[in-house]
């Protein structure tokens, strides 16, 4: 059960990464920057630290999926805001 958890996180991590690296190659390293503490650091130890104590070992393994997808969220977010994402 605990893999299954943790390769949830595999559907964020792609598009994480896709995304640090386009605001990279487009100048906005601040948002780079963010994505890359954000889901290593910030929200992951969060997580760590919240989750064990109300599901177990199971937190410990959720922690990685729901830190990448709250940073998958933010991105969109950000992205809406400022334009990035246009319809075609």
């Amino acid at each position: 059960m605990a893999v299954r958890i943790f390769f949830a996180g595999y559907l964020f991590m792609g598009f994480n990464f896709v995304m640090m690296t386009y605001f990279q190659t487009t100048g906005r390293v601040g948002m780079a920057i963010w994505i890359t503490v954000a889901r290593e650091m910030l929200f992951m130890v969060a997580f760590l630290i919240m989750l064990p104590p109300f599901f177990g070992a199971e937190g410990v393994w959720a922690s990685i999926p729901l830190s990448e997808a709250v940073v998958a969220f933010s991105i969109v977010i950000y992205a809406r805001r400022k334009h990035i994402f246009r319809k075609v």
